[in-house]
């Protein structure tokens, strides 16, 4: 599957795609979970889930991957619940990367959620299997009399089994499974999916989230869903490079999509202070720094979101370099035998039970459990360099954007978490001139100490239509939702910035220590390309515990090799490259091109540059998509099948024009 890159790709998104139960195939296992499924009840048990449509049928740049898609849309497999109390599972919200051969990567966005099951063959045999069940845990718990002969009493609805109960963790279980076909109504999950070339988290959750109330929505003249999807489809496009653009989702509420400048680090919208908050500034640290050294790391949870957000958290922190090993954030039950590679891997394992104790890994493996918020290390770990004024940096910069560290906020969902955080941004901030604070010092700084912007969720635009021109601003009452995103961005940018400090500092004079050669010699296998005994003889002595294996690396391998590719063809110069040259071109003007080293710590300065222009590009957007309209041969009113249980299949001949924009 030939990729395509982000820049060349002006589409939102490839397809959407609808995954869930086929009533034509029936009801099947996941291979994987066959064993474990015989000790569960029937409606605890993964079934086969089945990509039931996708729009378009195919893009040139991207072929469907319908095993892929339909593995990661629903790594868990097809569920079932039953109506608790007028209940049932909330929908919810992952994303996942696929890796291609070439190594290019494509991006999915998924919305799981309930619905009712109205097909009479599938109630009936979920509820064969749970009669199944029940009669095997009565013949394996049938008590026996003193002659030997077995007592024959039925199993009566609270789960006794003869004279006995379950054990109260089984009999927990078996009663909140029990499925009644006459009197319960039985739910299946579902799941919406756009998959795209751009990592665009928090638009594609907004439009999966607004296509959802869509398809519940109570009116009857509303657009069809066609029409939403149609327009994520073929009318929304990607701003360039340095610039934003505006789209409309339903109801009526708009959202803002930007792409930073060229010295600017590349989009990140993963929210880094879930990151922090989970394991603290030391670990974190710690766990970038297995990465740099590419160690085995192998994430556990119950969530698939917080899998990607920790191993998407890890690659975006180690910028300008990155990971060039095997990358699977979320690790499918039939792909486990890859855990055993001898290989360098980031992978994600979803376990359905909290894990008790961390088990016990080889040597250079780091286990981390994502909602226990514990962590195991690889032995002779060695530390950053100048690790403790790092730590206090960061602790500066996360106190000041109000974030809490170590908090149990697993007892919220990942989209609900903003709301009770403090230091968030504010209307204001996009529509009055924004003051900013100096770079983070351990000691006071000779600039004024309270230059926080103001933090008012009710201010107003101004009156004078002359001071802020409204039709390209973010600020208004149908933006509301943007606050929590945009302060999750700036603090994005904040910590990024101070990571991609130290690279600076630490490297600053790495091309000293490029060995020049000839186009020739570069195309030759096994040829040094950096003088590394030099360079390193020129580190503080506390640096060479992790600098000498960091230069072993393939990632710092790949780093030296784009720097000589981009010297030799400007075409090779990437966004990666001129954000990092930026500030290395700063550092020198200010330093000077010696490659004498100062040993005073250094903090970020560049934080406030970066954050003004992020706010002026979310002030000013370039671009304004249509909204969702009328398609051909649509009716308005024609979608009151949209009103019910189930979110149907869409009109494949309006979501496959002949011809595509």
């Amino acid at each position: 599957m030939a990729g395509q890159g982000v820049s060349e790709c002006p589409q939102l998104a490839d397809y959407f795609v609808i995954c869930g139960l086929d009533v034509a195939f029936g009801l099947e296992l996941e291979p994987a979970s066959e064993d474990v499924n015989e000790k569960r009840m029937p409606l605890d048990r993964p079934y086969k889930k089945r990509v039931l449509a996708h729009y378009p049928d195919n893009v040139s740049w991207n072929p469907f991957d319908e095993k892929a898609v339909g593995m990661l849309c629903m790594p868990s497999g097809l569920l079932f619940c039953v109506e608790r109390k007028g209940k049932v599972p909330q929908p919810h919200y992952h994303t996942f990367v696929v890796t291609k051969e070439d190594g290019n990567r494509y991006f999915g966005y998924a919305l799981t959620f309930y619905e009712e099951v109205s097909d009479e063959a599938v109630r009936n045999a979920i509820w064969i299997l749970q009669e199944m069940h029940l009669a095997e845990v009565t013949t394996r718990r049938r008590p026996r009399t003193r002659d030997g002969t077995d007592y024959t009493s039925s199993l009566p609805r609270s789960m006794k089994l003869g004279s006995q109960k379950l054990s109260l963790a089984e009999d927990s279980a078996q009663r909140s499974g029990l499925f009644d076909i006459s009197r319960d109504r039985l739910y299946v999950s579902k799941t919406l999916c756009y998959v795209s070339q751009h990592q665009f988290v928090a638009a594609f959750r907004t439009l999966l989230q607004s296509l959802y109330a869509r398809c519940c929505a109570a009116s009857p003249h509303l657009l069809p869903l066609e029409s939403y999807v149609f327009n994520v489809l073929y009318e929304i496009s990607t701003p360039l490079v340095g610039q934003s653009s505006r789209f409309h989702f339903y109801p009526d509420a708009y959202f803002v999509l930007q792409r930073p400048g060229e010295d600017e680090i590349p989009l990140f919208e993963y929210s880094l202070r879930t990151f922090f908050g989970l394991f603290g500034v030391e670990y974190a640290v710690d766990l970038v720094t297995c990465a740099l050294l590419e160690h085995q790391i192998l994430l556990c949870s119950k969530d698939h979101f917080l899998l990607m957000l920790v191993a998407e958290c890890l690659n975006a922190l180690l910028f300008p370099f990155s990971w060039q090993h095997v990358y699977v954030p979320i690790l499918p039950d039939s792909m486990q035998s890859f855990l055993d590679a001898p290989v360098p891997f980031i992978m994600g394992l979803h376990r359905r039970d909290l894990i008790k104790d961390i088990p016990r890994t080889e040597g250079n493996v780091c286990f981390v459990d994502i909602d226990g918020q514990k962590i195991r290390l690889p032995e002779d770990v060695p530390p950053f360099p100048d690790r403790g004024e790092f730590v206090v940096e960061l602790r500066d910069v996360i106190k000041f954007y109000g974030a809490t560290l170590n908090t149990d906020f697993l007892q919220h969902r990942i989209h609900h978490k903003n709301r009770a955080l403090p230091r968030k941004f504010s209307l204001t901030d996009l529509t009055e001139a924004v003051s900013f604070r100096p770079a983070f010092r351990r000691e006071p700084s000779p600039l004024p100490t309270d230059l926080r912007p103001s933090v008012n969720l009710r201010s107003e635009l101004p009156a004078s239509p002359k001071k802020v021109n409204t039709r390209n601003t973010t600020a208004d009452s149908n933006s509301a939702h943007m606050i929590p995103y945009i302060d999750d961005l700036r603090f994005n940018t904040a910590v990024r910035e101070v990571f991609l400090n130290r690279f600076v500092h630490i490297f600053h004079s790495y091309d000293h220590f490029v060995l020049q050669l000839d186009s020739a010699d570069y195309n030759r296998d096994n040829i040094h390309t950096f003088d590394k005994a030099t360079f390193l003889s020129d580190q503080p002595d506390t640096h060479i515990p992790f600098l000498s294996p960091f230069l072993e690396t393939q990632m710092f391998a790949t780093f030296i090799d784009n720097e000589i590719t981009a010297l030799h063809d400007h075409e090779g110069f990437t966004l990666a490259h001129a954000a990092f040259h930026d500030r290395l071109n700063n550092l020198k003007h200010l330093m000077g091109e010696s490659i004498v080293r100062t040993d005073v710590y250094q903090p970020c300065t560049s934080i406030e540059k970066m954050e003004q222009a992020l706010v002026q590009r979310l002030k000013c957007f370039s671009v304004a998509s249509p909204k969702p309209g009328k398609l051909p041969d649509m009716k308005v009113n024609s979608n009151k099948g949209d009103l019910c249980k189930e979110f149907r299949v869409l009109d494949a001949r309006i979501l496959n024009p002949t011809s595509q924009p």
